[in-house]
């Protein structure tokens, strides 16, 4: 019995052999011959009615309806074998709540998708792009770079997918289903979109997760039979250092992702050199020698060693970097924990605040400042906790300004823009500093300045954007 032929599998393919995988690249072929303009008069859709399948082009295998569909009327009995009314009637409103989340989603990727227009020309203007996607940040109340992202799934669902968007449309397609086969194809072409969705629409959609997503994979790897890739090559394109934001429990991470010959090599090499120090260290408190690696005291106070995996984390903290013979410079800025008085002393437990707004534990926040040798105060309005501003008339901001301004935002001062203020950002005056006549101009002052990112610097300097100051009355956020 074959792996589609289980009893526990849900729906039944038609699978192609070896000849049909030959044919369709020849159809690949000719679809990415067409012009983008030819592709989509093939296509002749609007999102509500779509035509039948291109001439020519045909899927690649079909799902047929299984023995024991998966339908709102029968649902209930596929979990239990005599489900009583309310049983019944509370699993068909969760069927119900599913078919809107579909409809939901297919409405507004017919909303977003407009605003995708004109972004596969070579010559289209990157600050016009940028104030589309700040437009659908401030409108969605999201970052810009999940706005590009929801833009990009819109064009690719009702542009490239289109039958399967009728279906979603429809309630017949799960929307987290719709999701999985965006992520799935995120790197296919136009061409190959075109046989994804004739394919994905042909399928009965009355079947298990279990089935959708093995006839997904199977239409993936058929695809990518087309250009197939080498393994290191695969692997190589993943190579990457992601720093996940902290929790409320002040805890980060920073995640190190590649091939996995080379992260296990790596994480070999840290493995072996703590163990060598903690033998080391159990060591010296045996012969009472001098403890290495032990930067709080912890393994002297305690008289233990110190774990594997806190013993990795102090090497790592400690690493030095190579850089070739490039000299870093030094940081633009300190980092900043800002702690309220009254927790620093004890008489409260607010939270403290990382620059980046990320909050920390109180106990965390007095730990640190214990062991800080230099403070600095920050003075803030007492009723709106705004900070206070401090006088400049010069245009360039002392550095005193730049690191207010900082802790006062800390990001690009475009909403929807998640670039840190820290790195490659620049002051920027609200109301323009006149160098002719600095008295009739804005001034360089705390409150007619913020930061902004390099891009969006550059499109207020073309024009493109126009900050106005808006006072802490009139602020969504409270503040000015």
């Amino acid at each position: 019995m074959s792996a589609v032929e289980q009893p526990e599998s849900q729906g039944r393919l038609d699978l192609p052999g070896q000849p049909a995988v030959e044919s369709t690249f020849t159809v690949l072929d000719d679809l990415e011959k067409m012009t983008e303009r030819q592709r989509e008069d093939m296509h002749a859709h609007t999102p509500r009615f779509v035509t039948a399948p291109p001439e020519g082009v045909k899927p690649l295998f079909i799902v047929k309806e299984p023995k024991k569909a998966v339908c709102r009327e029968v649902v209930a009995r596929r979990v239990t074998a005599r489900p009583d009314a309310e049983l019944t009637a509370q699993v068909r409103a969760l069927w119900d709540e599913g078919v809107d989340e579909s409809y939901e989603l297919s409405r507004r990727f017919v909303a977003l998708a407009p605003f995708w227009a004109g972004r596969e020309d070579m010559d289209a203007d990157p600050f016009e792009v940028e104030q589309q996607d700040l437009m659908v940040a401030v409108a969605m109340r999201c970052t810009r770079g999940q706005a590009a992202k929801a833009i990009t799934d819109a064009h690719r669902a009702v542009d490239l997918l289109p039958r399967c968007t009728q279906a979603l449309e429809a309630g017949e397609f799960p929307a987290e289903w719709f999701r999985t086969l965006l992520r799935r194809t995120a790197y296919f072409t136009p061409a190959e979109m075109v046989l994804v969705d004739v394919t994905v629409a042909s399928w009965c959609l009355a079947i298990m997760p279990r089935a959708f997503t093995k006839c997904l994979e199977l239409l993936v790897t058929k695809i990518q039979q087309r250009h197939p890739k080498e393994p290191e090559e695969i692997s190589a394109t993943r190579r990457r250092m992601v720093l996940d934001p902290g929790t409320l429990d002040g805890v980060a991470s920073l995640r190190i992702i590649g091939p996995a010959p080379e992260i296990k090599a790596l994480a070999g090499r840290f493995d072996q050199a703590a163990r060598t120090i903690q033998n080391a260290q159990r060591h010296a408190l045996i012969e009472g020698t001098e403890i290495p690696l032990d930067p709080d005291r912890r393994v002297e106070n305690e008289g233990m060693p110190l774990s594997l995996n806190l013993i990795r984390y102090h090497l790592a903290h400690a690493a030095q970097l190579d850089t070739g013979g490039i000299t870093v410079p030094e940081a633009r800025f300190r980092l900043n924990v800002l702690v309220p008085f009254l927790t620093l002393v004890g008489g409260d437990d607010a939270p403290g605040v990382l620059e980046d707004g990320t909050p920390i534990p109180a106990q965390m926040a007095r730990e640190i400042a214990g062991k800080s040798e230099e403070w600095f105060r920050v003075l803030t309005d007492p009723s709106s906790g705004e900070f206070l501003p401090r006088p400049a008339e010069k245009y360039r901001p002392t550095g005193a300004m730049l690191e207010h301004l900082r802790l006062r935002g800390q990001s690009c001062g475009v909403p929807g823009c998640e670039r840190t203020a820290s790195v490659a950002s620049e002051a920027d005056h609200i109301v323009e500093y006149n160098h002719a006549d600095p008295v009739c101009g804005g001034r360089t002052a705390v409150e007619n300045l913020h930061f902004l990112c390099w891009f969006h610097h550059a499109m207020k300097t073309a024009g493109k954007l126009d900050p106005i100051r808006v006072e802490a009355d009139e602020s969504p956020a409270g503040t000015a």
